[in-house]
C-alpha cells in the first residue's frame, strides 16, 4: 500500500539571515503549546544522532522524533556539510510526513541551492509547502 504524503505536514521556511524565520518558529511554539511541540536547531538532531550511533541508540532516537506531534527545525542549512546525516534526517522527516505530523524547517539557503548540493534534501523540500520570507 502506497501512502500519499500530506504536503501540509511539511512546511519549509526560506529566507536570508534576519528575515524572521527563527522568530516565526518561536511564535509557532508559543501558539501550539510547549507540551505538543519541540523547537530545536538541526545541530541538536545531528549531535543526538552522533551519540545514538556511538551508543547503538538509533531506535530510541528515531522514536523520540517520530512520536512528537510538532517539530520545528531551525538552521536546516547546517545539513549542507553533512550529507550522510542529511539523508537520515530526511528519512525521519518523511516518516513524520507520512504519519501526518507537522514538521517545519527553516533554512537560510534557498530551495534551488539544495537541488545542486543535495538531491535528497531537495526532494524532501519539494514535497512540502514552501514559504519565502
Amino acid at each position: 500500500m502506497i501512502m500519499e504524503r500530506d504536503t501540509r505536514s511539511l512546511v519549509c521556511l526560506f529566507g536570508p539571515s534576519g528575515s524572521g524565520k527563527t522568530r516565526l518558529l518561536k511564535t509557532m511554539e508559543k501558539v501550539i503549546g510547549s507540551e505538543n511541540v519541540l523547537r530545536a536547531g538541526v545541530e541538536t538532531l545531528v549531535w543526538e544522532m552522533e551519540a545514538a550511533l556511538r551508543f547503538e541508540g538509533m531506535t530510541k532516537y528515531r522514536k523520540k522524533y517520530l512520536e512528537l506531534e510538532n517539530l520545528l527545525l531551525d538552521n536546516f542549512w547546517v545539513l549542507e556539510k553533512k550529507p550522510a546525516t542529511a539523508a537520515e534526517i530526511c528519512r525521519l522527516i518523511r516518516r513524520r510526513q507520512e504519519a501526518g505530523k507537522l514538521t517545519v524547517v527553516a533554512s537560510d539557503l534557498p530551495e534551488h541551492h539544495w537541488a545542486v548540493r543535495n538531491s535528497e534534501v531537495a526532494q524532501l523540500l519539494a514535497a512540502g509547502q514552501s514559504v519565502m520570507l
